[in-house]
């Protein structure tokens, strides 16, 4: 167990480790919060801390938003995980005037609006079948605002935070930019 926590750094205030050599269990939690230190030598894990945090703050679905593609992200405690990738049509922007150009903006307004509802019926499955509690959003704001509207209103209600953060933001990066919204929801 030392060795693989030597291994590993930890940007959190505080981690949680369960481990059992006879099962072959070692298991870290990123946690949310700082806890006073306490060691648990017993046949059964000592949840508590991550119970009381949980609590505070539930897991949370954070869809990063734009007009073709969405990914999503379960974030729990400190725990920041992929779960989806979404990719749409390919919206084009035409820059030919004419009589045409109505017609082709309101298909790729179209393209728009198909795409961000895809998103919309994937998390909205998401949020009801995974247990999530709070909702974030991310993205363009033209697309947050076509999101946000094509959500349905058990969702909308889940929704805790939104902001500005660009699609190809990643690592450590967009952990610390969606960590700010959703404590930025807490404080609201």
């Amino acid at each position: 167990m030392l060795a693989a926590l030597e291994k590993r750094r930890f940007e959190c205030p505080a981690v949680a480790v369960f481990s059992c050599r006879p099962q072959g269990l070692l298991h870290f939690w990123r946690l949310a919060e700082q806890l006073a230190g306490r060691i648990a030598v017993a046949r059964q894990l000592d949840l508590a801390p991550i119970r009381l945090q949980l609590f505070k703050l539930p897991p949370a679905l954070a869809a990063v938003v734009n007009k073709q593609q969405a990914r999503l992200f379960a974030l729990v405690l400190d725990e920041l995980t992929e779960v989806r990738i979404l990719a749409g049509i390919q919206v084009r922007r035409h820059k030919q005037g004419g009589w045409s150009a109505a017609a082709l903006q309101r298909r790729q307004d179209e393209h728009t609006r198909w795409n961000v509802g895809d998103v919309a019926q994937v998390v909205s499955a998401l949020l009801k079948r995974d247990g999530y509690r709070r909702l974030l959003i991310a993205g363009p704001p033209e697309a947050r605002t076509e999101f946000k509207a094509l959500l349905p209103p058990e969702a909308r209600k889940l929704l805790a935070g939104e902001g500005s953060i660009p699609m190809q933001t990643a690592g450590n990066e967009l952990a610390r930019r969606l960590r700010g919204l959703d404590q930025a929801s807490e404080v609201a």
